[in-house]
């Protein structure tokens, strides 16, 4: 018999600045994105102290960063530890190739 996951308890955290928001979880850390002028996610770090004058004993973690897109959907990104993805599209807008670095 399949069961579904447990589901993780999620609470959204409204900050000081418009194009930043962050999501607490279950954990006690949190998951902080950072959004463009068009409301795109561009970012996503993840923090494990909460406190602000407490970070800099644990800096941000960078999960991914220069996310971009394009008409149809995901065009690039780069991960924290380094590897960076870039989708290619054919003319119908699917995807042909995908190429991943580090």
């Amino acid at each position: 018999m399949h069961r579904p996951p447990p589901s993780v308890p999620l609470r959204a955290i409204a900050t000081t600045h418009t194009n930043n928001c962050k999501v607490s979880l279950s954990d006690g850390s949190a998951i902080q994105y950072q959004r463009n002028g068009q409301d795109q996610i561009v970012a996503l770090t993840r923090s494990r102290i909460q406190t602000p004058w407490l970070q800099w004993l644990l800096p941000a973690k960078v999960l991914l960063q220069n996310i971009e897109r394009d008409i149809v959907g995901l065009k690039s990104y780069a991960c924290g530890n380094g590897i960076e993805a870039q989708f290619q599209r054919s003319r119908e807008g699917s995807t042909a190739r995908q190429e991943q670095r580090q």
